[in-house]
């Protein structure tokens, strides 16, 4: 299973109704667990002597044509909204390399966009995910007409400033399902 398994928590009745019937299990896949980068940003993370949290910000602005409002990952009741149909990849990695979720804060909540405060064990992190060709900077709405992904994910507090270089729109789209065809 690409996505959230569940939007709600008892959608999950019918996936173990699954299993009971299929004699199978339901399993997420975790991508971001697999690339070079996040394994050697968890170990360097888990190998570093720290007495204060990470201060993290991430930043995703993928473009989403009209089509996206109308199927049913527009649709915040079958798709979570963005954050759970986009933002669901970058929480679990966080979650996976900086603990558990002390507090999560949402600041902005749209149909398009969202933005909030997520407080882990061990880091905080400003997020902000968004759809909108107009979140684009400047110098990159030049360049590209339509489809687009922006990543920025930087981890302060290490010996300097950390943004992750393998992450590439090609990556983003092979892995996050960036592509409109999805």
């Amino acid at each position: 299973m690409r996505k959230t398994s569940c939007s709600y928590p008892w959608n999950i009745d019918a996936l173990e109704e699954l299993e009971r019937e299929t004699d199978k299990k339901v399993f997420n896949i975790l991508q971001l667990r697999e690339h070079d980068s996040i394994i050697a940003l968890k170990n360097k993370i888990e190998n570093e002597i720290k007495d204060s949290k990470h201060e993290i910000v991430l930043t995703y602005i993928t473009t989403r044509g009209q089509w996206y409002d109308h199927s049913w990952k527009g649709e915040s009741e079958k798709s979570g909204g963005v954050a759970t149909n986009i933002g669901v990849h970058f929480f679990d990695m966080l979650g996976w390399i900086f603990g558990k979720v002390q507090k999560n804060s949402i600041y902005l909540s749209e149909p398009r966009r969202i933005s909030g405060l997520l407080e882990l064990e061990i880091a905080n992190v400003r997020w902000f995910l968004s759809l909108e060709y107009n979140d684009l900077p400047q110098t990159i709405k030049k360049k590209v007409q339509e489809h687009f992904v922006l990543l920025k994910l930087t981890v302060m507090n290490l010996i300097s400033a950390m943004d992750l270089p393998n992450f590439t729109p090609k990556f983003i789209t092979q892995f996050l399902t960036a592509k409109a065809t999805d």
